[in-house]
């Protein structure tokens, strides 16, 4: 008797006992009762877009309806993922749309479930052109608001169900307490209750069903991610082990996954959940029995279905090195963890082959083996029984009937399609960017009063004319805009600055986003720093996310803070530090010799227009940093804040050490 079979023995709850309503369960349990093996299996592959598109000589991205009718009709694939971006480019509305309709037209003719398409729609339907880019995560976290996170997921579910898709990878519920990871950006922060409440709002916006009963699709689904543990890599390198002490695991970082889980209602109740990439405790999470079976199953009862990150199975084997070949990853994954769907991105016969092979046994070619046939602990079973099979299926499809997918049909014309970037949307995420900037330090500075005689100003710095380094990884494309004419709207610094009233402008580059030497546009006047009233110096980091953001050195560039000092030391005027970045680097003592300082973190394109509107009064200070942040490496580096009763401060002149 393998672990699988174990779960289902009397006493224990049944892993098919959907908190959906029964007519949901209901119809999941007759159609796959009904399924082919193959068919059962497809339901439980999810495929990489790339699969179905090409790009062709003059940079347009088409699909190609051979390779549709392929995946989705003959390999009975039930999900999709991703975006056709490259360098740029996005597919509007409409043409997600066009695609949608034609992945439904062939599963309607060959008896199917439809497909369901899951998108990184993280902050906004950041990859629908033409949307509303709301602020990072982190950004969402420092209004300590829940309205915000509401409407920011409200906002993504409109504009992504406006292509038709009704699945958002979103939100991370990690605790950010490594603060050089590469994702700190994309969570709530450091702070369990923060990161479990907003993280409730966002789902609730995301899951809370339209008003207009045209907007097809009416529903869409949140996916929290990514479970458990992943926020907190040992060495601060995406994707390294989590050493997490099982009594922290619970007391932090699993709060906000018992709160997402165990929601009130159905829109408030998270419907999908993304397993990571990183080990826990020494276990790699896709194949992770004691966190997928027995913590997300048992303990939080999670009946929904768990997804894994992108190419995580096979990465048993080129990652984590605990599986030989493909065949023995996917029967870890079948035996020890609870995982329904499996992103396969690009090997998706593959592993249809395999977990065909691991449910009949036809590998196996002596009958006289014992019942463990490999050698690795734990050994593995001869075979995979096919009520794991089933069970997965009908998680699936009981997801795709409780988002009314088989009652709606999406049409390529649709009421949400007009409402993608409508003036409105663009005003509610300015307010949101606004109570998200955090000003942390204001010397007698700020406002800047409005004044009838001119007051110069110069704005200079490597983030202060980009729309791109103000809205980071996750924005247009995966690693953040290749270039701000890829963006539909947006304010800089030093387009904001430029609109207000009696301020005479002038601007330069100062430094490259490396710290070195930069060339100036046009019309710059870098000497006009010297006599101006006040200098805005924007600073902070290049695009990332994920594993090409590792950084060995938390201290932001030396060439940027090397600027901050001369820019001070060259002005007559006030200083005000301005930081564009997703993590808390070292600004090593520039903070302290500014007049006033923002930490910005990634509001999105009209962050410009946030940071003008707080320096000159227009919008009032409210935002609250969510995240330990360190003047320098010695404060700790960036030691989190763990809210523990025993931890406290040294007082007192007597007390050691004098250093």
């Amino acid at each position: 008797m393998d672990r699988w079979q174990q779960q289902q023995q009397p006493g224990t709850r049944s892993q098919t006992n959907l908190r959906s309503s029964s007519r949901h369960r209901d119809l999941a349990r007759t159609m796959v009762s009904n399924m082919s093996l193959d068919t059962k299996i497809g339901q439980m592959s999810q495929i990489d877009i790339a699969k179905i598109i090409q790009k062709n000589d003059d940079g347009t991205i088409v699909p190609l309806y051979d390779k549709i009718l392929y995946y989705f009709g003959e390999l009975a694939i039930g999900s999709i993922l991703n975006c056709p971006n490259t360098n740029g480019q996005q597919w509007n509305a409409t043409q997600y749309r066009e695609v949608v309709t034609a992945i439904r037209n062939v599963t309607d003719e060959f008896g199917l479930p439809p497909v369901i398409w899951g998108l990184d729609s993280v902050h906004g339907a950041n990859y629908v052109h033409g949307a509303i880019v709301t602020p990072q995560q982190i950004n969402l976290a420092a209004t300590f608001n829940t309205t915000v996170a509401y409407e920011a997921g409200r906002l993504a579910s409109k504009d992504t169900r406006a292509a038709g898709i009704t699945w958002l990878f979103s939100p991370i519920l990690g605790l950010a307490l490594q603060p050089s990871w590469s994702r700190v950006y994309e969570t709530f922060g450091e702070d369990p209750m923060v990161v479990s409440e907003m993280g409730a709002q966002l789902i609730r916006g995301i899951q809370t069903p339209d008003d207009d009963e045209d907007a097809v699709p009416r529903r869409a689904a949140a996916c929290a991610k990514h479970f458990v543990g992943y926020s907190m890599p040992r060495t601060g390198h995406d994707r390294s082990p989590a050493w997490i002490p099982r009594r922290h695991l619970y007391q932090y970082f699993v709060q906000p996954w018992r709160r997402a889980i165990g929601g009130s209602d159905d829109e408030g109740r998270v419907l999908t959940v993304m397993e990571s990439y990183s080990e826990t405790d020494g276990v790699p999470n896709v194949a992770n029995f004691d966190a997928t079976r027995r913590l997300l199953r048992e303990e939080l009862g999670f009946e929904g279905v768990l997804v894994t990150d992108y190419h995580e199975i096979l990465n048993l084997v080129d990652w984590h090195r605990v599986a030989a070949d493909g065949y023995e990853a996917v029967k870890l994954m079948l035996r020890d963890s609870s995982v329904d769907m499996s992103m396969v991105p690009l090997e998706v016969e593959d592993f249809a082959q395999q977990v065909r092979t691991a449910v009949t046994g036809s590998l196996i070619v002596n009958a006289d083996e014992p019942e463990n046939i490999s050698s690795r602990y734990p050994a593995l079973p001869r075979t995979i029984d096919i009520g794991r099979i089933n069970e997965s299926a009908e998680r699936v499809v009981a997801l795709k009937s409780q988002l009314g997918m088989f009652s709606e049909k999406v049409a390529i014309d649709s009421p949400l399609i007009e409402t993608v970037g409508r003036a409105e949307d663009r005003s509610l995420a300015l307010e949101m960017t606004r109570q998200s900037i955090v000003m942390v330090e204001n010397h007698d500075t700020l406002p800047i009063s409005a004044t009838s005689s001119p007051v110069k100003v110069h704005v200079t710095g490597p983030t202060s004319n980009s729309l791109s380094y103000q809205s980071g990884g996750w924005t247009v494309d995966w690693q953040g805009s290749p270039s701000d004419t890829f963006f539909t709207y947006g304010t800089t610094v030093v387009e904001a600055a430029k609109t207000v009233t009696n301020w005479q402008v002038t601007t330069s580059c100062g430094v490259s986003i490396l710290g070195e030497k930069c060339d100036d546009e046009d019309g710059a006047s870098p000497a006009a720093l010297a006599t101006a009233d006040f200098v805005l110096v924007c600073i902070g980091e290049e695009n990332y996310t994920e594993k090409p953001g590792d950084i060995r050195d938390s201290r932001l560039a030396r060439g940027q803070i090397d600027f901050v000092q001369r820019v001070k030391s060259e002005t007559s005027g006030k200083v005000v530090l301005i930081y564009f970045g997703g993590r808390p680097r070292l600004l090593n003592g520039a903070a302290s010799i500014a007049d006033a300082v923002f930490i910005a973190f990634l509001p999105g394109p009209d962050g410009g227009r946030a940071v003008i509107d707080l320096i000159t009064g227009v919008s009032n200070p409210s935002g609250r940093l969510p995240i330990t942040y360190p003047h320098y490496f010695s404060d700790g580096g960036g030691a989190p804040y763990y809210s523990a009763v025993s931890d406290q401060c040294t007082v007192g002149a007597g007390t050691l050490p004098h250093w």
